[in-house]
């Protein structure tokens, strides 16, 4: 039997009514396609369409808040599931580079106590 590794890198984006800017991250976090991340989205709770087609990502998971939460609070409910050893905060209106997922690791590999 062979033993799902946990991931490296989470990566954490939240969402209010943003579906657009959710698409466009999105795809640049699976352009990055680092091999051992997951990728978070929390819903601080958004229209019904919104939250249809984030529950239809079978490569997210996903919190749905019951209320619209402050960032911080956002953050930490991504973080709560997180189960990577390295936890990526994004905002959803941001563009991950190519290859971004390899760099955070390496360098936080590389400095870490």
């Amino acid at each position: 039997m062979q033993m799902k590794q946990n991931p490296v890198i989470s990566l954490i984006a939240l969402n209010h009514n943003g579906l657009e800017r959710t698409e466009r991250w999105l795809e640049s976090a699976r352009l990055n396609a680092y091999v051992l991340q997951e990728i978070i989205v929390v819903d601080n709770p958004s229209d019904a369409a919104t939250v249809r087609w984030l529950r239809n990502q079978p490569d997210v998971m996903l919190f749905e808040s019951h209320q619209n939460t402050c960032i911080a609070a956002a953050n930490n409910a991504g973080m709560r599931l997180a189960t990577g050893q390295l936890l990526v905060l994004c905002n959803n209106d941001v563009r991950l580079p190519e290859g971004c997922a390899e760099r955070f690791f390496y360098h936080n590999s590389k400095n870490s106590l």
